[in-house]
């Protein structure tokens, strides 16, 4: 289809109110119902035991600039060339596709009769819109269930669900298409040279879609018990068993989406920000003081607060990359083929599991025309563990004064917790852990003076 509002564009590039577009792509949204609805039961009628559920749809829309403001930067609005093929530095528009032409100066944005007579430049790269653009939704439930503990201590068991549906994603829509086989000269049909010509579409460069396409799911079982603060003591503890469930890919703005653009499925897995077990404890408490003794000693022992926040959780997932585009789509999204068990013993010393996080010798190359056989996000990194503590003591100098001392202590046992390991087939450092997460141990003193 021709263009009408710019006919010199290449066939198939159409624009918001051309041949019968609609001039709104996203537009307004008045059936985004979304109700939601909840109950809470006294199960027994004594105020002890609760059961509580409820359910809703959420709609998010779309609001961040940069996903939007991508779209004028294209053909014939702005011409932004990258010549990296060398040639005659003397007349860079000599080869292909200028062809001795050179493309500026081009019309001002605001000059719309000098906009349709812009001649466009062919195989350049583009950004669109997928029709129909949805807001994103996510639908929400829960069950749960409270039980009273003596007269200060709740304990919750909770079951969470949700689904998100039509999440923003970036893709490539016109990738190349591998052609297995010699021509008659016996070489490849397919090869990084020749990715223009293999492309879905010859006469565009990349097409970097914006899709409304994207789902996820996530369940998890929540547990806490929280006891309020009675007797100068109060203690807070939850535990989540989780698992966020989707397809994973780069699908940020300008990203080139899944690995295999005409099968995503095959990148479905655990989401990058998945947590299996996360378990967090926080207390409070006040030091019992001393009633008799040296006026000095008592002044020195009472008055004390002591509080940490102890977090342990397992490892994030993390996908491997094969480092080169041997399925010659043009993505460069390709993830290695596994040919041993990259598993190594759990009793290894702390060094040992530095150097090699896992078997970097289980993976090899992918085939060419191929993806790769490793699932996305199929690894999980080194878990975390950290606590900090702080320590605080007031001193009451009168009825409106006061000294508060305060000691902060974060990564009290300065644990390293490592990120995950470098994830590149290509590189040197295959299956190492080579950074941190968090910080170090820092300790910090503090005083106020209250008046």
């Amino acid at each position: 289809m021709q263009s009408t509002l710019f006919p010199n564009a290449p066939v198939g590039l159409l624009y918001p109110g051309d041949n019968g577009l609609p001039s709104s792509i996203v537009g307004n949204r008045y059936s985004n119902f979304a109700p939601r609805a909840g109950f809470a039961w006294d199960v027994f009628g004594t105020g002890r035991t609760s059961v509580r559920a409820g359910a809703g749809i959420f709609y998010v829309p779309l609001v961040r600039g940069i996903s939007f403001d991508r779209f004028p930067l294209i053909q014939p609005f702005t011409l932004d060339l990258n010549l990296v093929n060398g040639g005659d530095v003397y007349n860079i528009f000599a080869e292909a596709p200028f062809n001795g032409k050179n493309p500026y100066p081009i019309p001002d944005r605001t000059d719309l009769a000098g906009l349709r007579k812009f001649q466009f430049v062919p195989t350049a790269g583009h950004t669109g819109f997928a029709i129909p653009f949805k807001t994103q939704s996510e639908n929400q439930w829960n069950f749960s269930i409270q039980q009273a503990i003596g007269s200060e201590a709740v304990l919750d068991i909770a079951y969470l669900g949700s689904t998100g549906a039509h999440e923003y994603t970036s893709t490539e829509l016109n990738p190349a298409r591998y052609i297995p086989g010699v021509d008659a000269s016996g070489r490849a049909l397919s090869t990084t040279g020749n990715t223009q010509q293999r492309r879905l579409y010859p006469q565009f460069g990349s097409i970097n879609e914006a899709r409304s396409s994207v789902s996820t799911n996530y369940n998890a079982l929540q547990i806490s018990f929280n006891r309020r603060y009675a007797h100068g003591f109060t203690v807070l503890t939850s535990y989540t068993l989780g698992k966020s469930l989707g397809i994973v890919a780069p699908f940020s703005e300008g990203a080139n989406g899944p690995r295999n653009p005409f099968n995503a499925s095959i990148d479905y897995g655990p989401i990058d920000q998945d947590v299996k077990h996360n378990f967090v404890l926080s207390y409070v408490w006040s030091v019992p003081g001393m009633t008799h003794g040296a006026g000095i000693l008592r002044g020195f022992v009472n008055g004390w607060q002591v509080n940490g926040i102890t977090s342990i959780r397992t490892g994030f997932p993390y996908r491997l990359s094969s480092g080169l585009d041997n399925s010659l789509t043009g993505i460069n999204g390709d993830t290695p083929d596994q040919i041993s068990d990259w598993r190594l013993a759990d009793n290894r010393s702390r060094g040992e599991q530095i150097s090699a996080y896992f078997k970097a010798g289980a993976f090899a190359r992918n085939a060419i025309g191929t993806f790769g056989n490793v699932g996305v996000n199929a690894m999980r990194g080194p878990g975390l563990w950290n606590y900090d503590m702080g320590a605080s003591k007031a001193v009451r100098i009168s009825e409106r004064k006061r000294l508060e001392f305060r000691a902060s202590f974060f990564n009290l046992f300065n644990h390293a917790n490592f990120s995950n390991p470098v994830t590149a087939l290509t590189s040197p450092t295959f299956g190492q852990l080579t950074g941190t997460t968090g910080d170090p141990r820092i300790i910090e003193f503090g005083l106020k003076f209250y008046y």
